[in-house]
């Protein structure tokens, strides 16, 4: 198979399990109470980030030699800033072509806003502490992150009143159900990641 084709294939496939993959959290939130944030916080965040969690940890845990603990912390600095990037840029090259339209994206700010900030300040923190000689400073660091995260979670568990009370779209394995069950939801959700 010629490599323009694989490279076409993986492009249709990553699609597909992206869409499979934010369908399945939006159900896990549905069945469990969560808000759409909430789901998205926990749920989303945990399953999108496995791929460069798994490259970090057989790097510096299993692997462990010097150059497996550069890709490591490659894998976990370069994820967040490369993502950022491209999304940021979707959305400025999307702007610019789809010029000024009437129908917008309804998201709340608040949220938006919070969100952004504390990964800014977090990131911040633990860039510099990685640069930082104490060890003390990197355990400080990753505390701060962890606390961060928690109270970022904290913030979405109660973000109920703006969010709307409208059912998922329907589940990608199943469309003809109405509700799905939960170990169907959670078996798209794995397939997915």
């Amino acid at each position: 198979m010629p490599i323009a084709l694989q490279v076409l294939c993986g492009v249709v496939l990553l699609v597909l399990a992206s869409d499979a993959f934010a369908n399945a959290v939006e159900w896990v939130g549905a069945l469990f109470g969560l808000t759409r944030s909430a789901a998205g916080a926990v749920v989303g965040a945990i399953g999108s980030s496995l791929p460069e969690t798994m490259v970090a940890f057989i790097a510096l845990v299993i692997l462990g030699d010097p150059h497996s603990v550069s890709v490591g912390i490659g894998a976990v600095v370069g994820a967040p800033l490369l993502l950022s990037t491209i999304a940021f840029g979707v959305i400025g090259v999307g702007a610019i072509l789809l010029g000024k339209r009437h129908d917008a994206v309804h998201a709340p700010a608040p949220p938006v806003i919070a969100g952004l900030a504390l990964f800014c300040c977090t990131f911040v923190v633990v860039i510099g502490a990685s640069l930082a000689p104490l060890p003390g400073v990197r355990i400080g660091a990753a505390v701060f992150a962890i606390a961060a995260y928690i109270a970022y979670l904290a913030y979405h568990l109660r973000l109920r009143a703006l969010e709307s009370d409208e059912a998922p779209p329907r589940l990608r394995l199943a469309p003809w159900l109405a509700q799905p069950p939960v170990w169907l939801v959670c078996a798209q959700l794995a397939v997915a990641t």
